[in-house]
C-alpha cells in the first residue's frame, strides 16, 4: 500500500515535466500536420482548378490555383510533393497568361482586368522558418537540376539533385513549405527555357 501511494505521488509530482518533455519533442520534430494532397487538375480560363484530397479520407474538393498558393494555412498543411507540383503549375499558368496577353494586348480593358485578378490578397505568413531544418537557396541550371539548400541551424549549405530530393521524404518534409513552391516554379522555368532553346 505504501509503495502504491509513493508511486502515485511520484507520478503526480513529475507529470508537468513529462508533459513538457512530450511537448518539447513534438516541437523539436517537425510539427507540420500534412492533411491535403493534389490529385488532379483541370484548365479554366488560362488558369488551373486544382482537385485536392483530404489525406486519410475520401473527401475531395476543388479550388483555383492562385487562391490556394496564397493561403499560408493551406501551404503548411499540404503534402511536400504536391507543393512542388503547385509551384510548377503556377509557372505554367503564368506562362499561359502572358501568351494570351500578347494576343489581346490591343484591348486595354482586358489588361486591367487581368491585373486585378493577379492581385494576391495580403495574407500574413505565420509559418516559422525555424521549425524547419532546410531552406531553399537556388537551383543550378544543369542536367541534374541541383538545388542548394541551407541547413538553418548551422548556416551551412549542401547540394542535392532534384530527382533525388523528390524521392527523399525526410528532407522534403523538413524544407520550409513556401520554398517547395519556389522549387517547383524554378524547375518549371528551367524546363520552359530549355524547350525554347531546343525549338
Amino acid at each position: 500500500m505504501y509503495i502504491q501511494v509513493i508511486s502515485k505521488l511520484y507520478d503526480i509530482y513529475f507529470l508537468p515535466l513529462k508533459i513538457w518533455n512530450v511537448f518539447k519533442s513534438l516541437r523539436h520534430n517537425n510539427n507540420r500536420l500534412i492533411s491535403v494532397r493534389v490529385i488532379d487538375k483541370r484548365t479554366k480560363n488560362n488558369g488551373f482548378i486544382i482537385k485536392l484530397q483530404i489525406i486519410n479520407c475520401r473527401a475531395t474538393y476543388e479550388a483555383p490555383l492562385f487562391n490556394i498558393i496564397s493561403d499560408y494555412s493551406f501551404i503548411e498543411s499540404c503534402d511536400p510533393i504536391s507543393l512542388i507540383k503547385l509551384g510548377h503549375l503556377s509557372k505554367l499558368a503564368e506562362n499561359n497568361r502572358s501568351h494570351s496577353l500578347k494576343v489581346r494586348v490591343k484591348n486595354k480593358n482586358i489588361f486591367f482586368n487581368l491585373l486585378k485578378l493577379l492581385k494576391i490578397k495580403e495574407n500574413n505568413n505565420h509559418i516559422d522558418v525555424k521549425n524547419y531544418h532546410y531552406s531553399f537557396i537556388n537551383i543550378h541550371s544543369n542536367k541534374n537540376r541541383e538545388l542548394k539548400l541551407l541547413i538553418n541551424k548551422c548556416n551551412s549549405f549542401f547540394d542535392i539533385p532534384f530527382n533525388e530530393l523528390i524521392l527523399d521524404k525526410t528532407i522534403l518534409e523538413n524544407i520550409y513549405p513556401p520554398d517547395l513552391l519556389r522549387i517547383g516554379y524554378q524547375v518549371c522555368q528551367l524546363d520552359l527555357q530549355e524547350d525554347i532553346m531546343a525549338y
